[in-house]
């Protein structure tokens, strides 16, 4: 019931004026970041381990200033999920669309390849409504399900309302159906890893790191499109969509796991603030699982 009624206020948030929407979230970052918790502890684990070459003070700045986006990022997951329009998203810079359409119009379906910038899911449904625009078909959404059932059928839906189609984090064959039918994948595989990974360097951290676009690339000639979406003021957005990496095609599944992590390194480095340091991205780790983590 507590589910239920969340759910049905959030989206009611979602039909506020925009810019008051995510003042909240900002509103909310602060709470996250003046009460102790344990996320808080989790990212500022993350930017030591990461970070260890900056002084404490930039780590400590860096550590206010990404509890506070990732406040504002929770708003914009609510406008991107539960916002009816799209007229709020107009705005939104694309820079870089010229790569994905014109993959499409050959007949090709790339992966859409990211890592979780706060605002991600806000550039998926810009991209497709770019897609839209263009009469050419629109991504499907690649993402782990909630554990809370009631939660996950809410935002099942809402990422259905852009991208028609939502498969589960472990079903491969989904993913090539849809590629095989002309439409991108997107998908965002930075997070920690139990299963078909190997570890790879994450800013020099050996991290549990996903080989499957590796192998989607190799056994199937998908192309692979990174795309990155950066906050550059507060309701402003900027959607990159870089040239295909090619990468994935012509190393092997370690290299290639190394090469996408330096590739989301370059991503992250303009607003590191963005990032969600909140995971644990090093759960899985060469000196045991959640070593890095035990003592928070």
């Amino acid at each position: 019931m507590m589910t239920e009624a969340l759910a049905f206020f959030a989206k009611g948030l979602a039909r506020w004026p925009v810019p008051l929407v995510t003042a909240m979230g900002r509103g909310l970052g602060r709470l996250f970041w003046w009460l102790a918790n344990r996320r808080r502890a989790i990212a500022r684990r993350n930017l030591s381990l990461c970070f260890g070459h900056w002084s404490a003070h930039q780590r400590h700045q860096c550590l206010r200033q990404n509890l506070i986006s990732t406040g504002e990022g929770l708003a914009e997951l609510l406008l991107t999920w539960w916002r009816p329009d799209d007229q709020w998203l107009q705005t939104v810079e694309v820079e870089g669309f010229e790569y994905l359409r014109d993959i499409l119009r050959q007949g090709q379906a790339p992966i859409l390849l990211s890592c979780h910038l706060h605002a991600m899911e806000l550039g998926g449904r810009v991209i497709n409504l770019h897609l839209r625009q263009h009469h050419l078909p629109v991504g499907h959404v690649l993402a782990r399900q909630h554990n809370n059932k009631k939660l996950e059928k809410h935002v099942d839906a809402g990422r259905r309302g852009f991208a028609e189609k939502t498969i589960d984090k472990k079903d491969m064959k989904q993913v090539m159906a849809s590629l095989r039918t002309g439409h991108p994948v997107f998908m965002a595989p930075d997070q920690n890893f139990s299963y078909q990974c190997v570890y790879a360097p994450f800013f020099g951290v050996p991290a549990a790191t996903v080989v499957a676009p590796a192998r989607l690339a190799r056994r199937f000639s998908v192309p692979v499109l990174p795309f990155f979406t950066y906050r550059q003021a507060p309701n402003r957005w900027k959607v990159v969509i870089q040239p295909p990496a090619d990468f994935f095609h012509t190393v092997d599944e370690k290299t290639a796991a190394h090469k996408m992590n330096q590739l989301f390194e370059s991503a992250i480095a303009p607003f590191p603030e963005q990032y969600l340091w909140v995971h644990r991205r090093f759960k899985n780790h060469p000196e045991g699982r959640n070593a890095l983590y035990r003592d928070l």
